[in-house]
């Protein structure tokens, strides 16, 4: 059999560009897309027919009884992105209730455009949408607030699917003399992530978990402390104040309990000793939470 020199690998790789450039454009936004000109370079005539769709995608494209080529294109463009915007609506509930449905779709749909899929997995997806609204995003009310929220979603996203340790028990911890606790450095489980935000995001999110039918008023901004975390295959928000807060984050980066109590005398409000007291108990709390998963 002859070879016509027809390019499949090119012909797959153009449709996939043309159709993932749909948005905001039509068809013709992706078939003039550059990558789209650079690929049809590729592909040579077959069967006696010229094909040239950097020029039409008629020449590629079959119409149907019914559909013209562009409008095969266009259902497939249109599934595409349906099924993004779809994967951020689940990962981001309170962001859709914060923005409404058809706004949130509208900001989804820029995002796609802007911060395209690169990976047959959805799960890191919509990992830059916190920042594309802070940074990105046009004409948006309260940015900081919705950075805020976004950030919480996605930390959750994150610590879900973050590996497992077997989390210190309390036996152990309690098996630890008093007095040698200080110099010890504990090692906080990878699914952990503390979040140091603008608004009491936590609390808004809380809220939209609770199934409120009516609109939830934004928030005032209120500097807001949390962690979180997986304990038995649930994810676990917990708010700090600003002591606990510092802690955490302390031995969270590896110093020494003495080392990350000292780091809070600054902002505490109780003598040394008090707050080193505190923090044993603190530290048997957060044992029980699991967030510790080995001590050095």
């Amino acid at each position: 059999m002859k070879s016509t020199g027809f390019d499949l690998n090119a012909m797959q790789r153009w449709l996939q560009e043309v159709i993932t450039h749909l948005h905001p454009g039509s068809v013709l936004t992706g078939v003039a897309s550059p990558q789209s000109k650079a690929l049809s370079g590729q592909m040579e005539g077959q069967a006696g027919r010229l094909v040239c769709p950097s020029i039409c995608p008629e020449s590629i494209v079959m119409p149907s009884k019914n559909l013209s080529s562009s409008e095969r294109l266009g259902i497939y463009g249109s599934i595409y992105f349906e099924r993004l915007v779809k994967c951020l609506e689940v990962s981001y509930p309170a962001l859709v209730h914060a923005l409404g449905t058809e706004t949130f779709r509208e900001i989804a749909k820029k995002y796609i455009v802007s911060h395209p899929s690169t990976n047959y997995g959805l799960n890191d997806f919509g990992a830059h949408l916190p920042n594309y609204l802070k940074d990105e995003a046009e004409n948006l009310p309260v940015k900081e607030f919705l950075f805020s929220i976004a950030t919480l979603e996605r930390t959750i996203q994150i610590v879900f699917d973050e590996r497992q340790e077997e989390p210190l028990s309390v036996d152990k911890l309690k098996a630890l003399q008093a007095e040698h606790r200080a110099k010890l450095r504990f090692k906080t489980i990878p699914a952990l992530r503390l979040l140091d935000l603008e608004y009491p995001a936590n609390a808004f999110l809380q809220a939209v978990y609770d199934k409120d039918e009516s609109p939830i008023k934004i928030p005032a901004p209120c500097k807001s402390y949390l962690v979180v975390f997986r304990s038995k295959y649930h994810v676990c928000r917990l708010n700090l104040d600003l002591v606990r807060f510092v802690l955490l984050s302390a031995l969270n980066v590896g110093k020494a309990l003495s080392e990350a109590v000292e780091s809070c005398a600054s902002i505490a409000e109780n003598e040394p000793g008090t707050l080193t007291s505190a923090s044993r108990e603190w530290i048997e709390e957060w044992t029980e939470d699991g967030i510790f998963y080995a001590v050095d």
